[in-house]
């Protein structure tokens, strides 16, 4: 059995296209579930693990959306020395530790979350130019046209299924693919102009008008 793996930092859709892929290929052939913790292939929001036996895709979020996201939405491992505070400046300028108990390990110093986020697509990055059988997708293109996922699986040689189908994330608002939360924080004009601040320019070039990338 063949494996498909999706990699991502936490709030960048990895569910989502895990999903759409799962739904789409024929399970008996390849195994696409989410890498835990304990898996050869490493953790699904850490370094990935290379096996020539398998396909990779890696999956990125734009950067103010998933800032958004993270502020509004905080997880355990991902709370710095704001903790507490309501300020956004505080959120994006504080240093932190991640102490998540599976990677990086040992817990590794951040200066702020700019540079947690980088380190992690710099990852996915170096892995994609470096091997075969590897795609980058960014979610923002994706929520647009789910098709991008069967050109990826086409380019694979791997036959997805007739009908190639969305899937709703939201059992609630029975709504496809990976929506704003209408409880995300919206930025201001102010944030805005803070986050620019912090870019990496090397990094956002590559991104700016990616849908999806191919290495076969």
């Amino acid at each position: 059995m063949k494996e498909i793996k999706v990699y991502g930092i936490r709030k960048s859709g990895t569910r989502y296209l895990t999903n759409i892929i799962q739904n789409n290929v024929d399970n008996d052939l390849y195994n696409v579930e989410e890498a835990g913790t304990t898996s050869k292939f490493g953790w699904k929001h850490g370094k990935p693990q290379y096996f020539e036996d398998a396909y990779y895709v890696f999956i990125i979020r734009g950067l103010e959306e998933w800032l958004s996201s993270m502020w509004s939405n905080p997880l355990i491992g991902y709370e710095p020395t704001w903790k507490g505070s309501n300020n956004f400046k505080d959120f994006v300028t504080s240093s932190f530790t991640l102490e998540e108990g599976k990677t990086p390990q040992p817990p590794y110093h951040f200066r702020n979350i700019f540079e947690l986020y980088y380190y992690k697509i710099n990852w996915y990055l170096k892995f994609f130019d470096g091997h075969q059988n590897c795609a980058v997708i960014k979610l923002e293109p994706l929520r647009k046209d789910h098709f991008l996922v069967k050109t990826i699986l086409e380019s694979f040689q791997i036959i997805p299924t007739t009908q190639f189908e969305d899937v709703i994330i939201d059992t609630n608002s029975k709504e496809f693919g990976v929506r704003t939360r209408k409880s995300d924080y919206k930025l201001t004009k102010s944030d805005k102009n803070l986050i620019k601040k912090f870019k990496i320019n090397r990094f956002e070039r590559r991104l700016a008008n990616l849908s999806c990338l191919i290495h076969i």
